[in-house]
């Protein structure tokens, strides 16, 4: 494969000489430049983006004819013609860009010519220039049939960019990516595409670098050793020290992309020029030492002014130095001097961080316990051959490993492997995809690494190799629907009772604005496409005596606020003579106390009865859709609450009247009685705005709560609409009306060219809600849901505060609040310099560092019970970080900030097990929550402390605040072993695991978390004899089962982690929905409010160890009205879509089995449980 023609040739020719390599023979007629403008149309925007292009080429057409001889030559407007017409082809533009385009441009270029396309998909071929040699990219948009009928042609789906190939020094991955294109056989065009989308899937691309990676680990398995003063067991020390090595050195290609680390480190040449005995022999292992460990802790990890080797000599000049793991070591091993070594290095910014942090550490005693082996003292060092960094390919047999029957397998050294394969810093998302390795890998390779020797799952993990990793379509799910659920129940609580807006607390509230409809005297009846909320109650639902009461004290104290009696005149009158305190005066004096009596159950309540509320049911839904829309609606004792929106030009005094005099006629029949069943006044109120709307919304759903009504005390609009019935499921697509607060969160969630849907007031609402929201991952293993959520929450701030104005004034906000202690006595420098590392962060980063940098201080946290994985999910929030800094070499450390220390966010623990405090304590002892509060503002700048002095006084400082704790919890009726944990527990030593979890004193966060998300471990409580059961079976928990699963529990602590009305979103394994051990959970999952189930089909997941399902719940009392769906694959339509359109409402949710089925299938479980339970 030969690209230098792109630097000789002309653009067109090259292009066309690139494809008769790949196989294919274009057709265009001409090779004249095209108008991009006049080609696009109003797809064409007057941006950076498109003014870049400085010529437009039309390449050519594949389609069948190329694969039948046929020499069609096509002109630009024959092939569009085409493509409006055809499905099966594909047609290639070619563009000369004046610059090198980013990512993002790429896929707007991309978008733009798939959409003058209306079905067949269109390829680029983008030429730039890079150092004087050129530079290609190759883009191609994914399609798919729009799912509406009336849409024309096919969707653009996710950019899959082939990106800045090198025509002359063109990278090995590159190579052999534009090599297995040309390897095709395909004989029609439908083939050639299947096959070329497969090429380019980064998952083929995955799996192929992993299959590699998995035989060279196994490969190494025997062949490496490292200290054992912490772990005996040789296999599991080998196996973490070989994931952190790899872990380590990925990282270390990522951030060699953005030029931080030089490639000659890695030059097999070079190296033989510098190090003594380099790869002589199978047993040389100078490299892993000389260059790798020295990179990792004496580089990455050190000021750059402060580099230096350690020294060596006697005892006592050893000693000086004994457990400083940031110096050079190892100068015998080089055939240059010391200072040229440092030389080598000099370049390499200054990460800190932790991130490569030694662990060999001293422990209490002071003695150091090697784990990582970088030590001057032979025995302790850790030893990697050379081969194993450098062999090039060999055979090796891993038969056994794998279970398979002479079948041959190969390995190659690390770096080599490495070096063949093309990486990217930023991680794909579901609309940009590139075809090279992202950061997501590091997580992929550890979450596989780790299954491969873990008992439970390494049969499994090395027959399917490279599957044990949550596909990232249903992270961006479950992320997707927690931010959704958390955002809107921040928005019930955005009309805060001092609100400027509080028309809505008289209109909405007020029970005597009751207008009798026949006489039609409010003019905005008369209006169109708006919505009422409208409330109609049975005659006798408040007594007589008590109503003229209230109603005679409320016309006294209009009067004595000057408010007219008259009802036209009243409304504008109390809305410009009313302060907002005597409009809740007004509210807590009347409306409360009308709502109290109608809750309390005056009257008959003949709605009470299901059958009689069902015929009120019926009529409410009889004209649904044809003469209005109902929103949420909810039938109580005596009244009616309904949302509603007449259509076309019915009235609604015509749709009340229907509703009142069918239902009183059919009530009296069913009841055997005459008479008025229903007050002749209906109180009813225009919805003014969306926020009103949204209140409105709360009020008719809690109705029920606030009257402390059971189930089948009252009917809601999700449990009776048009087939309802006594199976307890509806089907979703014809219950819910479209919510329209809802419908704006999806379109600023959704990865599209919408702008933000809301105004100045709800973007400033939701900002302080995102930097306000506390997520956790109990089980974060390598981070795919902390960064999954990251990722989406920077999306989210991208469009919502494109230039950070009002994001980066919240950061300033809370830096002078939190040292506002400090400034009162006198201190001012540490608000100035909180404030000027904030100005720092903004204005000398790409925008994104400063929405990541304080989400990750602000909001995530993260939990796992193996050091390990979270030292990987801290490596992929580094990488995050970085690839978000400008580099500027005439800079200190080049301009690369030093990293935040996630010591304190992401904490080794076992997250099932919590502490025993005391229940007596009435009040908390200041003196302990003093001390408390300076341990977590110690913490808190431990976030950002960079000099390794530093780190350290605070850690001391840290030790020294848990002992003093330590005395004070005792002197206050803590147990002394609880009293010891606290002291124990220090978030600094990243080789230990805490063998308990408490928000408050490892986080700080004591109100508990918005948001409970991750996958949490699938392992039999049995197993092992029974191992687990034990541990768990003392703890408090409804839900064990000796013969459950562990993540059983870890659902039942997710949700005692929740704040009242959190969510809490987990994947597992789905048998708990039907098996004996899941009756506990699913009884206790109906004390809450489960919002949405998916029983996952087997297809969606590789491994397919066993079947799961994703649930998401709020925690706060049940609503029954569970949207369910079995999903059996992930395809062209999301999974969102998928489940507003094919989902089921489950309503009658007990501890018997869940099961997921339309009406029928409902009727027939039931039955059939029915049958075996009495035979």
């Amino acid at each position: 494969m030969n690209l230098n023609a792109f630097n000789s040739k002309s653009f067109f020719d090259a292009a066309t000489d690139l494809f008769k390599q790949l196989g294919i023979r274009l057709n265009s007629n001409t090779a004249q430049s095209l108008r991009l403008k006049e080609l696009l149309k109003e797809h064409y925007k007057e941006n950076d983006t498109f003014q870049t292009v400085v010529n437009t080429y039309f390449l050519g057409l594949i389609d069948d004819s190329i694969f039948n001889s046929q020499k069609n030559a096509y002109s630009v407007e024959q092939a569009l013609e085409q493509s409006n017409a055809n499905y099966e082809g594909l047609t290639i533009f070619g563009l000369e860009l004046s610059e090198s385009p980013t990512r993002t441009k790429i896929s707007e270029l991309t978008r733009a010519f798939n959409r003058v396309s209306q079905k067949m998909p269109v390829a680029l071929v983008l030429k730039y220039t890079v150092n004087q040699e050129a530079v290609i990219s190759i883009s191609i948009s994914e399609r798919s049939k729009h799912l509406q009928q009336w849409r024309q042609g096919e969707k653009a789906g996710k950019v899959i960019i082939l990106r800045d190939i090198h025509t002359k020094t063109t990278h090995a991955g590159h190579l052999r990516i534009l090599q297995d294109l040309s390897e095709h056989s395909a004989k029609n065009f439908n083939e050639l595409h299947k096959y070329w989308l497969d090429v380019l899937d980064v998952n083929t691309l995955n799996k192929k670098f992993f299959q590699e990676l998995s035989n060279w680990y196994f490969a190494a398995m025997d062949a490496v050793s490292f200290p054992d003063d912490l772990e005996k067991n040789q296999e599991i020390r080998n196996a973490t020290n070989l994931i952190r090595l790899i872990t380590r050195l990925i990282f270390v290609w990522f951030i060699k992309e953005k030029e931080l680390v030089p490639e000659k480190l890695f030059d097999e040449n070079f190296i033989t020029s510098i190090l003594k005995d380099f790869n002589k022999n199978k047993n040389s292992h100078s490299y892993y030492n000389a260059i790798l460990q020295n990179l990792f802790f004496a580089t990455l990890n050190q000021n750059m002014n402060n580099r230096k080797f350690a020294k060596t000599g006697d005892f006592k000049t050893n000693r000086e130095e004994y457990g400083v793991k940031n110096l050079f070591r190892y100068a015998d091993l080089f055939t240059i001097s010391e200072k040229d070594v440092l030389n080598l290095f000099k370049d390499i910014p200054f990460l800190n961080g932790g991130l490569f942090d030694c662990l060999d550490k001293p422990n209490d005693q002071g003695k150091i316990e090697y784990v990582d082996g970088f030590s001057r003292e032979k025995k302790k060092q850790a030893i990697v051959p050379d081969y194993l960094l450098f062999s090039k390919e060999k055979e090796i047999d891993l038969n056994k490993i794998y279970a398979t029957t002479n079948k041959r397998y190969t390995f190659r050294g690390l770096i080599n492997l490495l070096k063949s394969y093309k990486f990217t810093v930023a991680e794909n998302t579901p609309i940009e995809e590139e075809v090279a390795l992202d950061p997501e890998l590091l997580g992929k390779v550890f979450e596989n690494l780790l299954a491969n020797y873990n008992p439970e799952t390494q049969t499994t993990a090395r027959k399917q190799t490279g599957s044990f990793y949550t596909p990232r379509e249903i992270v961006d799910y479950m992320v997707d629907e927690s931010l959704i659920q958390y955002l809107k129940s921040k928005s019930t609580l955005n009309i805060p009772a001092d609100d400027e807006d509080i028309n809505h607390l008289y209109t909405f509230f007020n029970p005597f604005d009751e207008v009798d409809i026949y006489r039609g005297n409010l003019p905005h009846w008369q209006q169109e496409n708006v919505w009422y909320f409208v409330t109609f109650r049975l005659a006798d639902s408040l007594p007589h005596d008590v109503l003229e009461q209230i109603k005679s004290q409320r016309e006294l104290w209009l009067t004595q606020h000057n408010i007219p009696t008259d009802i036209k005149q009243r409304h504008q009158a109390a809305l410009k003579t009313l302060s907002k305190a005597e409009l809740k005066e007004y509210y807590r004096l009347f409306s409360e106390r009308i709502e109290t009596l109608l809750h309390a159950g005056s009257g008959s309540c003949v709605l009470k009865e299901e059958k009689i509320a069902r015929i009120v049911a019926n009529a409410l839904l009889y004209f649904n859709h044809q003469r209005y829309i109902l929103d949420e609606w909810v039938i109580m004792p005596n009244h009616v609450h309904v949302l509603v929106k007449p259509l076309d030009n019915h009235q609604l005094s015509d749709i009340l009247h229907s509703w009142t005099s069918f239902t009183a006629d059919e009530i009296n029949k069913q009841l055997g009685r005459k008479g008025q069943l229903w007050m002749h006044e209906s109180y009813d109120y225009i919805v003014r705005n969306e926020r009103a709307f949204e209140a409105i919304r709360k009020h008719i759903r809690e109705n029920p709560l606030k009257a402390k009504l059971s189930v089948g005390e009252f009917l809601a609009s999700e449990q009776s609409a048009r087939n309802t019935d006594s199976t307890g499921s509806i089907d979703a697509s014809d219950t819910f009306a479209s919510d329209t607060f809802e419908a704006r969160l999806r379109n600023l969630l959704s990865y599209s060219d919408n702008p933000n849907p809301f105004n100045e007031t709800e973007t400033k609402a939701l900002i302080e809600a995102l930097n306000k929201c506390k997520i956790l991952d109990p089980a974060c293993g390598s981070g795919a849901f902390p960064m999954g959520i990251l990722h989406k929450m920077v999306y989210i701030l991208q469009k919502l505060d494109p230039n950070n104005t009002y994001w980066r004034e919240l950061q300033r906000q809370k830096a002078i609040q939190e040292t506002e202690e400090a400034f009162k006595i006198g201190d001012k420098e540490e608000r100035a310099k909180r404030l000027n590392e904030i100005n720092d962060i903004f204005e000398n980063n790409a925008s994104d560092y400063g929405r990541k940098l304080y989400l990750i201080e602000n909001c995530i946290y993260g939990i796992d019970i193996q050091p390990i994985a979270v030292q990987i999910a801290k490596l992929r929030f580094f990488i995050s970080l970085i690839i978000d800094q400008t580099v500027d070499k005439t800079k200190d450390n080049f301009g690369i900030r030093s990293l935040p220390n996630l010591e304190t966010k992401f904490v080794a623990a076992n997250a099932l097990i919590g502490l025993e405090k005391p229940t007596q304590l009435l009040m908390r002892n200041p003196d302990i929550e003093k001390k408390e509060s300076e341990l977590q503002a110690l913490r808190h700048n431990y976030f950002t402390a960079i000099t390794r002095k530093e780190k350290l006084q605070l850690q001391e400082k840290d030790k020294q605040l848990r002992q003093e704790l330590v005395e004070l919890l005792k002197h206050d009726g803590w147990k002394n072993t609880v009293a010891q944990q606290i002291a124990d527990f220090d978030p600094y030593a990243q080789n230990h695991s805490a063998n308990w979890f408490d928000p408050e004193w490892m986080f700080g966060v004591k109100d508990g978390f918005d948001i409970v998300i991750g996958n949490p471990p699938y392992i039999q409580l049995q197993r092992d004899g029974g191992k687990l059961a034990k541990l768990y079976q003392t703890q408090p928990f409804k839900t064990f089962t000796r013969t459950g699963d562990i993540y059983t529990l870890f659902y039942e602590k997710g949700l005692q982690l929740l704040k009242t009305d959190g969510i809490l979103c987990f994947i597992t394994s789905n048998k708990w929905m039907r098996t004996g051990y899941g009756e506990k959970l699913r009884e206790y999952f109906t004390k809450f409010n489960p919002l949405i189930l998916i029983d996952l089909g087997p297809s969606i997941f590789e491994s397919a160890t066993v079947d799961t399902n994703i649930l998401l719940i709020q925690k706060r009392s049940n609503q029954y009205r569970l949207k369910a769906l079995t999903l059996q694959k992930i395809d062209t339509q999301s999974i969102a879509e998928q489940v507003e359109e094919n989902s089921t409402v489950l309503t009658k949710l007990t501890k018997d089995a869940w099961f997921i089925g339309n009406s029928a299938e409902q009727r027939l479980k039931r039955k059939n449980r029915t049958h075996w339970k009495t035979t």
